[in-house]
This record gives C-alpha cells, structure tokens and sequence, in this order.
C-alpha cells in the first residue's frame, strides 16, 4: 500500500500538533536510537560501559554523567529538552540512592563473614535493612516523578 503526498502531510501535521501539546504539557517525546539509547530533543541518554548513564547533547558534550538510573537520566534530558534547568532534587535523589544501594551490597556480601559474632551481626543488620530501605526510598521518588512524566504522554 503506497501512502499519496497527501496523506503523508496530513500524518506529518498531525505529529508537529501531538509534539507540540506535548511540550505544552511538559513533555517532550523520546525515542530509541540505532545503537539502543534513548534520544529526547536534542539530548541523548546513554548507558555507559561501567553501568552508569550520561546525558549528553547531540553535539557529543556530556551534560551529567555517572547516574545510577536511567529513570533519572530521561527526567534530566526532558528539563534539559523543555529550556529547564536540572533538576536538582532528581539529580540529589540519584546519588543518594547510589550511595544507599552501593551500601546495601557491601552489607549483604559482609553478612556471611558476621554470623558468629552476634553483636556485630546485629548492627550491621539494622545498617543493612536501613540501607536497603534507603535505596528503594530514593528510587520510589524518581520513579513517581518519572511515572508522572509517562502520566502526561
């Protein structure tokens, strides 16, 4: 089936209005690159080798880098797509929850060398449930704020 000239204008219109309420509402649309990353505008969020993920212009400068979910990372690159500065409440929330999860591991692999001692298991068990609440907290909020961003689409 051959699309006329006409047809194809009517669906091009009809993607710049969509794009356009979109952006009005806070939103602008992502999508998927060639190589599997996620584009927003003029923004591009990347999955770095060591797990993290950057933000980064499509001009190659590196806006954020080092973000440990790429749920913050898609928050980022829409402020940055929509003129609005970063998000420094999402970009706090991120490290935080970095710090917690990092935590979190270096307890649960610390665990099996601690069961003899009772004491020392534990406080290190409380430091262990609390940093894993810790993480799944900060986690939960860039994750509500990223929901209400798929909310408005």
């Amino acid at each position: 089936m051959k699309i006329t000239d006409k047809v194809f204008w009517k669906i091009r219109e009809l993607t710049k209005k969509v794009k356009t309420e979109l952006f009005k509402k806070g939103m602008a649309i992502p999508s998927k690159t060639e190589e599997g990353n996620v584009r927003v505008g003029h923004y591009v969020v990347r999955r770095q080798i060591n797990g993290f993920y950057t933000v980064q212009a499509t001009n190659g400068e590196i806006i954020v880098e080092n973000l440990n979910l790429p749920q913050s990372a898609v928050l980022i690159a829409n402020n940055l797509m929509l003129k609005k500065n970063i998000d420094k409440n999402i970009l706090n929330k991120d490290i935080e929850y970095g710090y917690a999860y990092f935590e979190y591991q270096q307890y649960k692999r610390a665990e099996e060398k601690i069961k003899n001692d009772p004491y020392d298991y534990d406080v290190r068990l409380y430091k262990f449930e609390h940093s894993g609440e810790k993480a799944e907290d900060c986690k939960a909020e860039i994750l509500y704020h990223y929901d209400k961003l798929n909310k408005i689409a």
